[in-house]
């Protein structure tokens, strides 16, 4: 790029202003009065131009812790877990609420191995969803009975997505985690009424069964339709 006289001018002004800075004996004499000017008009223009630069990077420092506040606070008191897994299943970031659903305190859980909580029956499943998130480009997802230190199982969903580096292999493994007990409960609840009902229904004293509305057939009995059937047919 050519250079404008200008530009070498200030060059000049410059190279003598260090000059002066470092002491050098008669630079400040030799100098003519426009030059000096020049220069100390210049020298206060770079001051300005300097304190308008900090109060823009105060302004940007600001506003920077004020994003990264937010930030924690939605990640620290969101109301589902967060954490991060390396390659080996170690925690290595958690926010408060997954450290309160494992009850364990945050600076206890870094560091520790996630399959540690996972309850003997899902383990398999629990490193069946790891591989394949790791290895998938899209979130994989499991559920797994979890151990807390009160012995009270705790039900989750995990959903995992790999976290890949320059190099395109996948490192690390985002990992959100939310309670899913209360549903978990709900279900056994509706399996266990059920099963009431078909014992009440099978085992009932007087015939129970069920019709097609359409063609009038028989779609379900119970034991003692069946021989009311039966009685009817030997008659």
């Amino acid at each position: 790029m050519k250079k404008v006289k200008g530009d070498s001018d200030k060059q000049d002004l410059r190279k003598r202003a260090e000059e002066l800075l470092d002491g050098s004996p008669g630079a400040m004499e030799a100098m003519p009065p426009k030059d000096v000017q020049d220069l100390i008009e210049e020298l206060r223009v770079h001051q300005i131009e300097l304190e308008m630069q900090n109060d823009e990077l105060r302004r940007s420092q600001l506003e920077l812790q004020e994003a990264r506040d937010r930030y924690v606070d939605l990640y620290d008191f969101a109301p589902t877990g967060y954490m991060t897994l390396n390659q080996g299943g170690l925690i290595i970031e958690a926010n408060l609420t997954c450290a309160e659903l494992l009850g364990v305190e945050r600076f206890r859980l870094i560091n520790s191995r996630f399959s540690a909580f996972v309850a003997p029956g899902f383990q398999d499943e629990y490193y069946l969803c790891v591989k394949r998130a790791l290895q998938a480009s899209d979130k994989q997802t499991c559920e797994l009975e979890l151990k807390t230190k009160d012995g009270i199982p705790l039900y989750v969903q995990l959903q995992g997505v790999a976290l890949q580096d320059p190099d395109g292999d996948s490192s690390q493994l985002r990992v959100v985690m939310t309670d899913i007990t209360a549903r978990k409960d709900a279900e056994g609840v509706l399996r266990e009424t059920e099963k009431r009902y078909r014992d009440l229904y099978e085992n009932a004293p007087s015939a129970c069964f069920s019709v097609s509305p359409t063609d009038g057939s028989v779609l379900r009995c119970n034991a003692a339709a069946l021989g009311c059937l039966d009685t009817t047919e030997k008659q």
